[in-house]
């Protein structure tokens, strides 16, 4: 049977170990402060990131180039591995573009490019679950069906310090009278259809959290089913751990699949301070 190999971009936040023991292959986007271009966590590290974030510079990110995705999927070509590329919404970014691009230049039939509508934890998710189907020897019509399923019940949630870099990227619709850095709002957003859409405005980041943990404890209610779930932050560990806390206390059916950090390139636009969570039901 004919291996299939998942390739995703550097925007699913995936932690390195998962990435190595799922053999998954990433493609990096880029980051730029400048004149000064790193690819998104093999140039530059998130501590780094958030550091030069947090001391004022400014951050821009850019898409892979299509020569970027050849190089990688010429590695499965030559194994004559069959290839499921899934990459961050092509509402947010350009990468899906280049990765199709890629594709018709490389001639070779066996890719499918799979938009994910979604971003960091919620990609990520869904590029464990096809990798793990692929090392369980899944056929490539199985996987892109998973695929297709845990993207059409995939939920994610964060909060955010500010809109300032969301707006500043052109990265949220609909965002009319959403504004509200005044007397500490935090805005909590969704991503849906793979746009970035707000969803409330909560008073103070830790009762922001708790709004987090209100919305999942009302769904496992309602579905009454078992959910994968991802934690992500951006330079804010502490609230990861409240979050991570209280998950645990008020939820008895789960699966918590990982925690990882906002890497640079979704950090660009949602900015340092971070914290947020995606899932699924199974």
């Amino acid at each position: 049977m004919t291996r299939v190999r998942i390739v995703t971009d550097s925007t699913a936040d995936l932690p390195a170990d998962i990435v190595d023991q799922l053999g998954i292959y990433v493609v990096p986007l880029k980051v730029i402060f400048g004149t000064e271009e790193y690819r998104d966590g093999v140039d530059i590290k998130t501590k780094q990131f958030y550091e030069r974030l947090s001391a004022g510079e400014l951050s821009m990110s850019s898409p892979p180039a299509p020569v970027d995705f050849l190089k990688v999927y010429e590695k499965s070509i030559a194994a004559n591995e069959s290839i499921i590329s899934i990459h961050i919404s092509s509402q947010l970014s350009a990468t899906l573009n280049s990765a199709r691009t890629a594709k018709a230049v490389s001639g070779y039939e066996d890719i499918t490019v799979i938009d994910s509508l979604s971003a960091s934890s919620g990609l990520g998710l869904m590029v464990m679950a096809a990798a793990r189907a692929a090392n369980e020897g899944k056929t490539k019509e199985e996987i892109i069906n998973l695929i297709k399923n845990v993207r059409e019940k995939m939920k994610i949630y964060f909060v955010v310090d500010t809109l300032e870099y969301l707006i500043r990227g052109g990265r949220i619709g609909k965002i009319e009278g959403f504004v509200g850095s005044l007397f500490n709002i935090k805005p909590i957003l969704t991503i849906k259809d793979g746009v970035i859409l707000p969803f409330a405005k909560i008073m103070g980041k830790s009762r922001a959290v708790e709004k987090l943990l209100d919305i999942i404890a009302e769904d496992a209610g309602r579905a009454g089913e078992n959910f994968v779930f991802s934690l992500i932050h951006g330079d804010d560990n502490a609230a990861l751990t409240h979050l991570d806390q209280k998950i645990k206390t008020r939820l008895n059916k789960h699966e918590k699949t990982v925690s990882s950090e906002v890497g640079p390139v979704i950090g660009t636009h949602v900015g340092p301070r971070v914290v947020g969570l995606a899932y699924y039901a199974i």
